[in-house]
């Protein structure tokens, strides 16, 4: 409710009781058999016919086992050792449920044990990793763990018919088989409204669904859209926005997946602001919430004291001092550049009427000195070079971060530059050269696509957030007078070289893909950008907008790069100062 409801100022009391509660509950659940110990749950026709259709989805052992492994995802969001734990625990328990002859009446019962399991509350504040992952794996499976399997098999699906095979074999695949994993997660979903206190899971379990609408209807889809505001609607009916916990803080894995649950939809939020040009749903003004620590999954998995000595081993900001890349790691550093990216939306999108002495022109200035020493200070071991790619120690999953981090960093910068010469700033030289950065830095993803093979599910979504909008502004530098060198020391030749190559990638989207046709319009507008400046006109005519045979009007300009705020041609209409 927050601190000004009235439960406020009994909440210490409430919370030192409900912890000595919760623990004895946590307790009875993980050791208990929830067969002997649960009321037999009454099944409407209605509700059973779900409970069948999502248990006759469930694949079977070795299929299951090898599609969570498929889902390599760097920006999880949870605990996926915690993950494969549940996967394990899901067949070592009920697998001979799930044999390619599964019969309706043994499911019928299986149906009814995951019923009850459901009903019972998941013990949140459970200190002990080994009774809290019980509480809802192996004998006490439930409707919305079973749930979040469903997304990793979805994804794992997606991934399997990845860019090594034919775009037919692909089409006739994944698409059909994400849906109906999609599918059983919604069911999941309806299984536990009205029966299950919302959870730490449940919210989890939103948050993966909606992943997978966005590879589904695409990123500017009303239903992601919907489903992203139920996530964050949940997250922060559970206060996960504000759980700034005890001090000092004694990390458990329940706590810890709460955070990093809550640190990815922050996160993803902004990133779909910056793709529809809608407000954000979680401002960084509400988000209290400490950022996850960098800890492994084995550790926060671990015995209490192992856990101790991972946690007193991390520096005094939380993150590790081995180097290594954990679930959390990059996850940290995308959720503090969230936040600058919230100050520019603020900007971007608010109303400036509300403080008429606010100048934005200083406070984009300013945000973009801080913005520039974040990345400062983030570990050594996670700033970006160029030298990484051709580095044999830096291995698929790191050059991913690395770069990932780099291009959400270089992304911020962007806007905050385009804001700038939208005002009047002369910030036209330093907008070029972000843009240039962004494209080849996106463009690694393209043509080291060898080094990062079980990555690429991301692919689609990085060239059209990062590469596209960028790469309008580099067509822009184009279609002005010839001249070998332009801003920034950028030869108009290495420009031709880029988007050549941001073609081929635009073009490696499959017709599918469900933001396919964004991505094609953008690969039609820089085409014919090259084709024009390639081609050449007479010496006596400038390049401009009008001299294309193509229809790139600047009427027409937002109906091939409408991105929201990732809207870049509309720096190429006639509004533009002189030599912007």
């Amino acid at each position: 409710m927050g601190p000004l409801s009235p439960a406020a100022s009994t909440g210490p009391v409430r919370r030192r009781n409900g912890r000595q509660q919760a623990s004895n509950a946590a307790l009875t659940a993980a050791t208990a058999s929830p067969i002997a110990t649960q009321a037999e749950p009454v099944l409407s026709p209605r509700r059973l016919e779900k409970c069948l259709a999502v248990l006759g989805h469930v694949p079977p052992p070795q299929e299951g086992e090898a599609l969570f492994a498929k889902h390599i995802n760097p920006n999880d969001g949870w605990v996926r050792f915690a993950g494969k734990r549940l996967v394990h625990s899901l067949y070592a328990t009920f697998g001979h449920y799930f044999s390619k002859n599964r019969k309706q009446e043994h499911l019928a019962e299986l149906a009814k044990i995951i019923c009850r399991n459901t009903m019972r509350p998941l013990p949140e504040d459970e200190t002990d990793a080994d009774r809290w992952l019980s509480s809802f794996s192996g004998l006490n499976l439930r409707w919305d763990s079973l749930g979040i399997l469903f997304t990793y098999w979805g994804l794992g699906a997606v991934a399997s018919g990845g860019w090594r095979q034919p775009p037919e074999a692909a089409a006739s695949k994944s698409p059909d088989t994400i849906v109906v994993y999609r599918n059983c997660a919604e069911l999941c979903i309806e299984l536990c409204r009205g029966v299950c206190s919302p959870n730490g899971l449940l919210v989890y379990l939103y948050y993966k669904n909606m992943i997978m609408e966005s590879g589904i209807s695409g990123d500017s889809s009303p239903s992601l859209w919907t489903l992203h505001g139920e996530t964050v609607a949940l997250a922060s009916c559970l206060g996960m926005h504000a759980a700034s916990g005890d001090f000092p803080y004694k990390p458990t894995a329940s706590s810890e997946a709460k955070r990093r649950t809550f640190a990815v939809i922050f996160n993803i939020d902004k990133v779909i602001a910056s793709f529809s040009g809608r407000p954000p749903l979680i401002g960084r003004r509400y988000a209290l919430s400490p950022l996850p620590l960098d800890l492994s999954d084995e550790a926060l998995l671990s015995d209490g004291e192992t856990l101790a000595r991972a946690v007193a081993a991390l520096d005094d900001k939380g993150w590790n001092v081995d180097g290594k890349l954990y679930s959390t790691t990059i996850l940290r550093a995308r959720a503090t550049l969230a936040r600058s990216k919230d100050e520019v939306m603020e900007i971007a999108l608010g109303d400036p009427e509300c403080n008429p002495r606010y100048d934005p022109v200083d406070a984009l200035l300013d945000l973009k000195s801080r913005e520039l020493k974040i990345e400062l200070q983030f570990p050594s071991f996670l700033v970006f070079t160029h030298d990484d790619v051709k580095n044999p120690g830096v291995d698929g999953s790191m050059l991913y971060t690395k770069a990932l981090i780099h291009l959400e960093h270089l992304q911020t910068i962007f806007f905050i530059e385009r804001l700038l010469v939208q005002r009047g700033h002369d910030s036209y030289e330093d907008l070029l050269a972000v843009s240039y950065e962004m494209v080849s830095v996106t463009l690694i993803f393209w043509t080291h696509m060898d080094r990062l093979e079980g990555l690429h599910g991301d692919f689609e979504w990085l060239v059209m957030a990062f590469a596209a909008p960028a790469g309008g502004i580099l067509c822009m530098e184009l279609l002005k007078p010839a001249q070998q060198t332009t801003a920034r020391g950028i030869s108009r030749s290495s420009i031709i070289q880029q988007l050549s190559l941001l073609v081929g990638f635009l073009g490696w989207v499959k017709p599918c893909a469900p933001n396919s046709d964004i991505c094609n319009s953008c690969k039609t507008v820089i085409q014919h950008v090259l084709d024009q400046t390639l081609n050449g006109l007479p010496a006596s005519i400038e390049p401009t907008l009008d001299t294309l045979d193509f229809d790139l009007s600047s009427s027409n300009l937002n109906d091939y790069f409408n991105f929201g705020l990732l809207d870049t041609f509309d720096w190429l209409r006639s509004d533009i100062p002189p030599g912007h």
